[in-house]
């Protein structure tokens, strides 16, 4: 249900039960409790997983957590380390459509990994790809599904500050605009 950032219209309103605002005074009782890496993502959710992205070491790492026991499921891990003053690691939460997860990381590696394995379908750099520099504070804007395309945000100039790849294969559908990147 919760499959992109800020919900399933990215607006942040929860409508898919009832939530109890009578909570003891104790606080809820824990469910599961897992340890993870640095970042600023948060998490989506669909199938009874819960995905996120996070700094490992020198890694970003896409990780699949089973909901009922904390439990990892699969990661998904490339060479890319994001430091500054400002937190360190990725920052734009995957996106889950129809069964795969976009994930980007804070040096515009973009990823689309199978759901259920985290076996990778394609990937791209956003900021190679488009000749676009990275922001003061990284990637940080979540891949947005629009029928069968994701949309980015690489900032590119000379037309490529907003790109369009065909979800399935990562193919470049469009680019557009000459504005550098901003946080949206």
């Amino acid at each position: 249900y919760w499959t992109n950032f800020r919900g399933p219209r990215r607006d942040g309103k929860y409508e898919e039960a009832n939530i109890s605002t009578n909570w003891p005074a104790e606080g809820l009782d824990q469910v599961w409790r897992q340890p993870g890496g640095i970042g600023n993502a948060s998490f989506v959710v669909a199938d009874g997983k819960a995905y996120t992205i996070e700094q490992r070491r020198s890694q970003e790492v896409v990780a699949a957590y089973d909901m009922n026991n904390g439990h990892e499921l699969w990661t998904q891990k490339w060479n890319a380390e994001y430091k500054d003053s400002t937190g360190d690691g990725p920052r734009a939460t995957p996106t889950w459509d129809n069964g795969h997860i976009y994930a980007l990381g804070a040096t515009g590696e973009l990823r689309c990994l199978d759901a259920n394995s985290g076996a990778v379908i394609w990937g791209k750099n956003i900021l190679s790809d488009n000749q676009a520099k990275n922001l003061q504070w990284a990637m940080a804007a979540s891949p947005l599904i629009v029928d069968d395309k994701v949309i980015v945000l690489p900032g590119g100039t000379s037309g490529k500050s907003v790109v369009e790849y065909n979800k399935n294969n990562g193919a470049p559908v469009w680019r557009v605009l000459n504005d550098v990147q901003a946080y949206v």
